[in-house]
């Protein structure tokens, strides 16, 4: 399961625009909900083994949204305001899985290879 969600008051094409920085869209007032560790507690989760990767905890250093990465390859986090974006969905994936290798190892799926 993929959890650490948050999202931007507007979308974070129009808040780059208007301050032509990438750094705005995990700007601490822009940001505007934050779900973490919800999939945790979901009733719906109760009755079964899951792997949870938490995607706050493995980029954001402390867990502050304002530390995570705001954009990579080339691209901002989001264009809107919690989709993530190609360049930076692939980075993430990169990322879990250094963070996440020997668990995802544990589950049969293949290791990634290092960078």
């Amino acid at each position: 399961m993929l959890g650490g969600f948050f999202e931007t008051r507007e979308d974070c094409s129009r808040l780059i625009n208007e301050t032509g920085d990438f750094k705005t869209c995990v700007a601490p007032e822009n940001v505007q909900t934050i779900l973490a560790g919800e999939v945790e507690k979901s009733p719906l989760t109760i009755d079964f083994d899951y792997l949870y990767l938490d995607k706050i905890a493995t980029l954001c250093p402390d867990g502050k949204i304002e530390n995570c990465p705001s954009e990579a390859n080339g691209e901002p986090i989001f264009y809107d305001r919690h989709h993530l974006s190609v360049g930076y969905a692939r980075f993430m994936g990169r990322e879990l899985a250094k963070k996440y290798t020997n668990e995802l190892a544990a589950l049969g799926l293949p290791v990634p290879k290092q960078e």
